[in-house]
């Protein structure tokens, strides 16, 4: 039997590498796999309300919007990128929604495929990339904007 734990950290904690913590019992080689996957549960919240995205949407001046599949690899690891680099930027707001759970985001935001990364500024789009997502134009672009913005 397995069961894992994981609790959000301590402020002191957010400060370095770890992201967050977790009391594991498991008795499976995929041990360093999850410990080494944590960070991806804090890269972003998932929304599963198309209420609640729109509403993320409006809300707030700088936003990301990352629209993934479930048991899709590529959504997995570029979650992971994006998400990390997302955080080195103070004034963006991240989110992230499955298209599974959530179809309307599909019709809403005209998504075709995943993952996708929509960036909103002052609520309108400003820039938007689907599946082979280029993680250094990515950044160049948040980084104008971040700047722009402040």
């Amino acid at each position: 039997m397995s069961f894992a734990i994981i609790l959000p950290p301590p402020p002191s904690i957010l400060e370095g590498e770890l992201k967050c913590f977790a009391f594991l019992v498991l008795q499976q080689p995929q041990l360093k796999y999850i410990l080494t996957h944590l960070s991806i549960f804090y890269a972003m919240e998932l929304v599963d309300d198309i209420n609640i995205l729109n509403a993320f949407v409006e809300e707030n001046k700088f936003c990301l919007l990352y629209i993934q599949a479930p048991d899709c690899g590529l959504c997995s690891i570029m979650l992971d990128k994006i998400g990390k680099m997302a955080q080195r930027f103070d004034n963006l707001h991240s989110i992230r929604v499955e298209l599974l759970v959530v179809p309307e985001v599909a019709g809403a935001f005209l998504v075709a495929t995943a993952p996708t990364v929509l960036l909103f500024a002052h609520g309108k789009e400003v820039y938007r990339a689907g599946t082979f997502i280029d993680t250094m134009e990515l950044e160049r672009i948040l980084t104008k904007w971040s700047e722009n913005l402040t």
